[in-house]
């Protein structure tokens, strides 16, 4: 291979030597690799790179199982998925990678091809717990919302990978018990992002008008401030607030205070909308907010900020600080509404967990500076 591509592709010692031992032409780069078969997948101002959760489980898999379920005869044990498809273009004579792309799917060479649904489910499982407990490169642990939001986007690939070639996959079907049976400690929002978002969600210039801007805005205070949650906001009236409280209707009713900085941002938002709506939030179109209103304004401020939060991120953030601030568990459970006395336990013992620790980094019974 001309030192010319490998240096162009920036390829690995390890990539470089396999290719020549095999003399096999670099048709798909590994970039080439993930395009050719996520690019469809992807949202408006999404980009792949190796970092992406369809690239991430798709190596995963391949890692785990290209000994075990490779159909090529004669295997040669490729050392990654880009070689893998490199080898199948010369083992079955495609012309380019266009001709890959339209035999992508070839039970000849495509592994997943030749994974039982039970294996692959277990493969997801596995993949979902390492997930959970592997610390991002900031070495914060991710959030749930975020491995929530994984499994969204891997179900879209299944859905997709489904309807191609005509499998029957499931894997996500009961990752939330998963995610909950090993989610060891609560994870929040950090002090860093807090003030990020904070930053974000002041900051009129990136709000496509003003009365958008003081809706975020006084949204995002209450929720930071008092836990509520989404479904919950949706459901509030203008007559639910008064006197610096709101009164909360539905499956856990209850009342809650607002702060003078929440009620500020909230009673300034009112006073700015011009229209007759009963609700107390309302969309761009002056009708009850909906979800994909709140979900849409976290989702702008988290592409902003490149970390992903979302409403359950803050009420779970809210819960967890308040706890911090000497509360009790059956106060933290009647102003946040928690369905029983053992999940507002949970956060009650995160909350004094976090005090514990912070408390020890500042003990240092032999200070030698």
């Amino acid at each position: 291979m001309p030192k010319k591509i490998e240096k162009q592709h920036n390829l690995n010692t390890p990539g470089r030597d396999f290719l020549r031992k095999h003399n096999l032409s670099l048709m798909i780069t590994e970039n080439d690799s993930n395009r050719l078969f996520y690019t469809r997948l992807l949202n408006k101002n999404e980009k792949i790179n190796n970092s992406h959760i369809y690239v991430r489980w798709s190596n995963f898999v391949f890692n785990k199982t290209s000994n075990e379920s490779c159909p090529i005869d004669e295997c040669i044990k490729c050392p990654s998925r880009w070689i893998h498809m490199n080898y199948a273009i010369k083992k079955f004579g495609w012309k380019n990678k266009n001709e890959f792309f339209k035999n992508r799917y070839d039970s000849r060479h495509n592994i997943l091809r030749h994974i039982s649904n039970k294996r692959l489910k277990e493969l997801f499982d596995v993949f979902i717990v390492e997930l959970l407990n592997e610390p991002k490169s900031t070495g914060t642990k991710r959030s749930i919302s975020s491995i929530h939001t994984y499994v969204s986007q891997i179900k879209k690939w299944e859905k997709d990978l489904n309807k191609i070639i005509g499998s029957s996959i499931e894997l996500t079907f009961d990752t939330k018990k998963l995610i909950e049976k090993n989610s060891e400690s609560i994870n929040i929002i950090d002090k860093e992002n807090l003030n990020k978002i904070t930053n974000c969600v002041l900051d009129e210039s990136i709000w496509r008008n003003k009365l958008i801007h003081l809706r975020v805005k006084s949204m995002f205070f209450l929720m930071i401030q008092t836990g509520i949650r989404q479904s919950e906001i949706i459901d509030l009236n203008l007559s639910d607030y008064y006197e610096g409280f709101i009164k909360i209707k539905g499956k856990q009713p209850r009342r809650i205070a607002l702060s003078e900085n929440t009620q500020k941002n909230l009673d300034e938002y009112i006073r700015a909308r011009f229209d007759s709506d009963n609700a107390l939030f309302i969309n761009q179109d002056f009708n009850r907010i909906t979800k994909s209103s709140i979900e849409n304004a976290w989702k702008k401020v988290s592409e902003i900020i490149d970390n992903h939060f979302s409403s359950i991120d803050l009420r779970r953030t809210s819960a967890v600080l308040f706890a911090k601030n000497q509360t009790s568990v059956s106060e933290l459970k009647k102003l946040y509404g928690f369905r029983t006395k053992q999940i507002a336990l949970k956060y009650f013992t995160e909350g004094s967990e976090r005090n514990s620790l912070e408390k020890q980094m500042t003990f240092d019974p032999v200070n030698t500076n």
